[in-house]
C-alpha cells in the first residue's frame, strides 16, 4: 500500500459504537463534505463547504466551531447552527471568523463540528437503534499579505534531536498539518498540526546518524513528503 493511500486510509474511518466518530469530509449513510478542509484566506471573513445527503434518509444537522484545543471560542462560528437536510439534497454551512479577534501576523486555526440525527417517526423511536453520525474538519483563517506559502514552509522545518526524540520547530506563519513520519523507511502516522512559530516533539525516538521524513497534507487535501538527514 503506498502513503499516500495508507494515509487516507486511517483519515477516513474512525469508528465509535452508538455514534460513528469520523475525521474526514465521509460519512456514512451518503452523508459527505465537499471538502476535508476549510481555508479562509486573502482576508476574508468567511468560507463555506457543503455538506451533500446522497442517501434515502432525512438528517437534522447540528453545527460549531471550536478553537484549536477543541474549546469553546467566540472567535468563530458555524451558520446555520441547526438544518435538517432531507434525501437527495444538500446545504452550505458557512462559517464566520471574527477578524477583531485573531492574529494577522499567522494563521488561526478551528475546529468544525457537525452531528447528523436520523429523523424518526415517532411510532418507531424505541424500535429503531439509530446512530449519530460526528465529524470534525479543520479549518484554517489565512490573512492577507502572510510571507511564503504552506508547501514552501512545510519544506522549511527545522528538525532535531533533543533528549532521544525527534522535535519539529515551525518557524513560519502556517499551520502545518503532519500525516505521517518516516524513520530510516519505517513509517508512523500522526495527525498533529504544528501552530506557527512553535516547536513540536514528535514522540519519535531515534539516535544519530538517521534518515528522517514528514508527510504533510496541503491546502488540496494531497499529501506531499520531503526528507532530511540528522546528523
Amino acid at each position: 500500500m503506498t502513503t499516500q493511500k495508507r494515509i487516507f486510509k486511517n483519515f477516513l474511518l474512525t469508528g465509535l459504537c452508538f455514534g460513528i466518530s469520523l475525521s474526514s469530509s465521509a460519512w456514512g449513510s451518503g452523508l459527505g463534505f465537499d471538502k476535508t478542509r476549510l481555508i479562509i484566506e486573502g482576508g476574508n471573513q468567511d468560507g463555506s463547504l457543503v455538506l451533500d445527503n446522497r442517501g434515502d434518509g432525512t438528517f437534522y444537522v447540528r453545527a460549531h466551531v471550536e478553537d484549536r484545543h477543541h474549546q469553546k471560542t467566540t472567535d468563530a462560528m458555524a451558520r446555520p447552527p441547526v438544518f435538517q437536510l432531507n434525501p437527495q439534497k444538500a446545504s452550505r454551512v458557512r462559517i464566520f471568523v471574527d477578524k477583531a479577534k485573531v492574529p494577522q501576523d499567522r494563521e488561526s486555526m478551528f475546529w468544525l463540528y457537525t452531528k447528523a440525527y436520523p429523523a424518526k417517526k415517532l411510532d418507531d423511536a424505541q424500535n429503531i437503534l439509530s446512530f449519530n453520525f460526528i465529524t470534525q474538519l479543520k479549518v484554517f483563517y489565512r490573512p492577507e499579505g502572510l510571507k511564503g506559502g504552506l508547501s514552501a514552509s512545510a519544506k522549511k522545518i527545522q528538525w532535531s534531536l533533543k533528549n532521544g526524540q525527534v522535535v519539529a520547530k515551525n518557524d513560519s506563519p502556517y499551520n502545518i498539518s503532519l500525516a505521517a513520519y518516516h524513520l530510516n523507511d519505517k513509517m508512523i502516522d500522526t495527525n498533529h498540526v504544528i501552530a506557527p512559530y512553535s516547536e513540536h516533539v514528535t514522540g519519535v525516538k531515534t539516535k544519530l546518524p538517521a534518515k528522517f521524513g514528514w508527510t504533510i497534507v496541503n491546502d488540496f487535501g494531497g499529501v506531499e513528503t520531503h526528507t532530511v538527514d540528522l546528523n
